[in-house]
């Protein structure tokens, strides 16, 4: 699947510097939602299954989520300005949520940036120039 070779690609990168839980933040919220259960990512569940945090986790008291979050899009931005600036597939973590999305290199003559592919098929309405995301 081109998303987890992407994902792999990221997670084994030089210019990929984000600490252990980064890493597993983005493993996460990126294998999900190819399982089909997108909608599980939620901050309490990246607490409780990506970083092993106790049941008791409260979201509304703990901000460690969303800080690595930020972290990992940041270092996500990084990669892809120097390493991954010619990958053929972007992964991205919106802000306000951890649902990311995951666009494709246009491959048509004349286009240049991305088109969105959602778990593996191209979205039926023609793509917008540039970068264009839709929710997995």
């Amino acid at each position: 699947m081109p998303v987890l070779a992407e994902l792999n690609r990221i997670l084994t990168s030089g210019s990929f510097r984000a600490a252990n839980r980064g890493r597993k933040l983005l493993q996460y919220v990126v294998e999900e939602p190819l399982a089909g259960r997108a909608n599980r990512i939620k901050a309490y569940s990246i607490a409780t299954i990506a970083f092993g945090r106790d049941p008791s986790f409260d979201p509304q008291s703990d901000p460690i989520v969303r800080i690595e979050a930020g972290h990992v899009r940041r270092a996500l931005e990084r990669y892809y300005q120097s390493e991954g600036h010619d990958d053929p597939i972007r992964i991205t973590i919106p802000t306000g949520g951890y649902v990311p999305t995951f666009s494709q290199r246009c491959a048509q003559e004349g286009r240049t940036g991305f088109e969105v592919e959602i778990n593996g098929a191209m979205p039926k309405r023609p793509p917008v120039p540039g970068i264009e995301a839709y929710e997995v």
